[in-house]
């Protein structure tokens, strides 16, 4: 294809990133295009690295080091344009960009410092997430919230969307005193530099001969409108995209953007841009890809001509429907046929179970390890449910915030200290007592608190063991954590819980599975940073240059004020953001990094775009689970975070949602786009598999308890049950009577087949009777094997060698040469640096230190 706009509609699996990597190539070693001339734009920073492998690839041996095609994202791209021509929007060139944890805390501070009458502030992190939405809205439709508080407010409302505008206001303001940019200031101010610059827009028209956009159908409008205002005319164009796989529109993707491609990047002619098809699916059989067309056709919006066909010679692979009794017994069933598969030579690696919702994974988790099947699960919203990770997320919340007994709660009567709710009564009822007799009532006591006077309560025994192990654990931890970063901070909990040691002691295949969870889950507090790349200012704001207004009067807005310029990843931000994505699968739009180790994979479907597997499991479809039923019907006239219909940018909204308009039409238009989201997500979900695909549901759901009524098979249920070649592997049609709960027992051991009772029974009795065992073999008629069983044992006890002897302490103690430099110039500093150290706060050169020895 010659050097013209080009749109190509790729269905799942037909090779986009292939198709690009060898039309850059072609262009370059054809079109007389020079490597640096070519842009290629991506979603995320793992899709770019790919993408410029693959045209490496496909260039082998043509390649000059210094003429490389330039990837980013589209994010990055825009960033890369504000860095060099910035400052002609008011952008300086050392402006940071802070990701949502920290735009969070911005936020709150936000929310404290303006005074709203109409918005219920009593839920400050739901009023966070209504500001959240509605500044997402607001980028990407370039709009500033000033627009939203122009005119007086005609009904309840608009009331509140303006009180919410004048915080985001303060936002914006914030933003420009502490020198920082969210992801959306790094569109709206690119739009504008390219708009309101003719000769930048020009230099970099210049600079680029040809695009190439990635998955064009996720761009939002201020996307758009970038790429429109800069290659809209003379550049050639390409765009890869499927429409049908638009899963991004709850953050802003449009599929307006994919459909209007051709009259918005029109040819030199002025004839709109072309569309080729990929439509040969080189991953899936043909049994699967029938299920996948018969899905599209749910769509409202879907292009006919555009249904998958498998390639010649490819199985035709199989799709398997089953309906059970309950939850329970269907992620048991999951379990036999993962099993099944990898005794038929499927590796566990090559499996994977995808999930509408975050809340469906701990049942098939729990039957997994039960049948010993080793299992990784992706999500972080899934891993938060995982009993490693919820003792590691307890102690987080504990040395974040001493008052969260729930947490202590957690820790107490976990697999480490073993006590009962009966054990922490005792502390309960001084706690009560105690805030009974303050005067003050704002001086709440805590279980905390309550562990440094346990002789006064009066506990003793095993109980007072425990808590004393606990309470010196604590303070090692508390001690230890001061200035520590958060990676090192879990695994400086890891490490004095023993939680390693346990992992290890775990039988196989539980510790791979352990294993692997926890590392998802240090790998994400490893990336994880508010603000990428801050370096210290040289002059520290204070809290007035933040919050204009707003007084310095308590220490959490110096605190911080403090963990913004040093840097440092803040606990409690982080805890913040393990909230919001506790129970969102859309949390996170990278694809999930999936580990090298051979192991079932456990997501969401909305992590699992761009990923494959032989076998794909599909759980818990039934009727209003997914298809998921609406939530809430974002209708600007009753929702205050949604963004008003004459602002937005695409014309489709301005029609269905004027307020004008019919209320009922309006949610209907409404629930249509929604539906559309999910069957995409359907259709996304079942090209995932590659040659087997099951899909499955049950009566009654539910933990801890099952739901008041049976429910039903879902609309994706019943068209995969009603496809020609569907095997049907199990249809329970009547619901069985509600069970009382839908949790798998605790694993009890079975009786021994020689001694006839458990082994925890059996060392009771031979407490109670030393001779007991004995008689037991002489009943057996086994007294001579078991005689010579015992000798045995014996003689191994008397053949192990004598404890070395303990070396005596050394009788001098070693000083250093700084020590003693140090104890010269102050015997009070040697003494807290050297013999009972105080934590440090840690500077650049020390942090750099660390993360050095860390990687090594």
């Amino acid at each position: 294809y010659g050097l013209e706009p080009l749109r190509v509609s790729a269905g799942a699996g037909t090779g986009k990133t292939s198709t690009l990597a060898h039309r850059m190539a072609r262009l370059v070693d054809r079109g007389g295009i020079l490597p640096e001339q070519v842009l290629g734009v991506t979603f995320t920073n793992k899709a770019a690295d790919e993408l410029a492998r693959r045209i490496r690839e496909v260039r082998a041996g043509a390649s000059v080091p210094g003429h490389e095609v330039d990837v980013f994202t589209y994010h990055g791209f825009a960033a890369h344009l504000l860095r060099a021509y910035g400052v002609l929007v008011g952008m300086e060139r050392d402006t940071r960009i802070i990701t949502p944890p920290l735009t969070r805390r911005i936020l709150r501070e936000c929310v404290t410092a303006t005074p709203f009458e109409v918005v219920d502030t009593t839920n400050v992190r739901g009023v966070i997430d209504s500001l959240i939405k509605l500044s997402g809205e607001l980028a990407d439709n370039l709009i500033h919230p000033d627009a939203l508080l122009t005119g007086t407010p005609t009904d309840e409302v608009e009331a509140r969307r303006a009180e919410l505008a004048t915080a985001l206001v303060g936002f914006e303001e914030a933003k420009r005193r502490l020198g920082v940019c969210d992801y959306g200031d790094l569109m709206r101010l690119a739009v504008d530099l390219v708009r309101d610059h003719p000769l930048v827009a020009d230099r970099i028209r210049v600079r680029y001969r040809c695009v190439l956009l990635d998955e064009y159908q996720d761009t939002n409008p201020a996307q758009r409108e970038l790429f429109a205002s800069l290659f809209g005319r003379e550049v050639p164009v390409t765009a890869v995209g499927d429409l049908d796989q638009t899963i991004y529109e709850w953050r802003g993707a449009s599929p307006a953007n994919f459909e209007g491609f051709p009259g918005r990047f029109r040819r030199t002619d002025g004839l709109a841009a072309r569309t080729l098809r990929l439509s040969f699916n080189r991953r899936s059989g043909q049994r699967i890809l029938d299920l996948a067309n018969r899905i599209r056709t749910r769509i409202s919006v879907t292009d006919p001509a555009g249904d998958l066909v498998a390639l010649d010679g490819t199985p035709p692979g199989e799709v398997h429907v089953s309906w059970h009794d309950d939850a329970r017994r269907e992620a048991e069933e999951i379990a036999y046929e993962t099993r099944r598969l990898h005794e038929g030579g499927v590796a566990w690696s090559d499996m994977a179970v995808l999930f509408r919702r975050n809340r469906d994974i701990e049942p098939v988790r729990l039957a997994l390890e039960e049948h010993d099947v080793p299992l990784q699960v992706a999500d972080l919203g899934g891993l938060l449910q995982v009993p490693e990770i919820v003792e590691i997320h307890a102690w987080l919340r504990l040395l974040a915030d001493p008052e969260d007994g729930p947490a202590l709660v957690r820790i107490l009567v976990g697999s480490r200290f073993r006590l009962g709710l009966s054990d922490l009564a005792p502390l309960s009822r001084w706690v009560a007592e105690q805030s009974r007799r303050t005067d003050d009532r704002s001086l709440g006591h805590t279980l905390v608190e309550a562990l440094e006077h346990l002789d006064a309560i009066g506990v003793t025994g095993e109980r007072r063991e425990s808590l004393d192990g606990f309470r010196q654990l604590y303070r090692t931890l508390l001690a230890e954590s001061q200035g520590t970063n958060l990676s090192d901070l879990v695994r400086l909990i890891m490490s004095r819980t023993g939680a390693w040691q346990e992992i290890e002691a775990m039988p196989a295949p539980a510790d791979l599975t352990a294993r692997l969870n926890v590392h998802r889950f240090l790998d994400f507090s490893e990336h994880w940073n508010p603000l990428g790349g801050w370096s210290k200012s040289p002059r520290c704001p204070s809290v007035d240059d933040i919050i204009p207004g707003q007084r310095a009067t308590g220490t959490s807005t110096r605190s911080f004020c403090t963990t913004l310029l040093e840097g440092g990843s803040s606990l409690e931000a982080f805890l913040e953001q393990l909230e919001s994505i506790r129970g969102d699968p859309a949390e996170g739009l990278d694809t999930a990094r999936i580990g090298g180790e051979d192991a079932v994979t456990l997501m969401t479907v909305h992590r699992a775009k761009g990923l494959e597997w032989r076998a794909v499991f599909l759980p818990a479809l039934y009727r209003g689970n997914f298809p998921a039923t609406p939530r809430q019907l974002l209708d600007p006239a009753r929702c205050d975070f949604t963004l008003p219909a004459h602002l937005r940018i695409d014309t489709e909204f301005r029609t269905h949602l004027d307020p004008s308009a019919d209320h009922k039409e309006r949610r209907e238009w409404l629930r249509s786009r929604h539906y559309d989201q999910e069957w995409r997500l359907a259709y996304v979900a079942s090209t995932r598999a590659k040659q087997y695909l099951y899909l499955s549901g049950a009566h009654w759901y539910g933990i801890p308890q099952p739901h008041k009524k049976p429910s039903r098979p879902s609309d994706l249920m019943e068209t995969a049950r009603r496809l020609d070649g569907v095997m049907i592997d199990r249809w329970t049609a009547q619901p069985p009577p509600r069970p009382e709960t839908l949790r798998f027992p605790a694993l009890q051991p079975g009786p021994d087949p020689v001694l006839g009772v458990t082994w925890e029974e059996a060392l009771h009795k031979i407490l109670a009777d030393p001779d007991w065992a004995a008689h037991r073999a002489g009943h057996l008629g086994v007294r001579d094997l078991y005689d010579e069983s015992v000798e045995e044992f014996e003689q191994t006890l008397l053949d192990l060698p004598e404890p070395a002897e303990s070396e005596p302490a050394p009788s001098r103690t070693t000083v250093s040469v700084t020590g003693l430099v140090t104890y010269a110039d102050c015997p009070k500093r040697y003494f807290w640096s050297e013999v009972d150290r105080l934590p440090r706060r840690p500077g650049p050169a020390a942090r750099r230190g660390t993360q050095l020895h860390r990687r090594i």
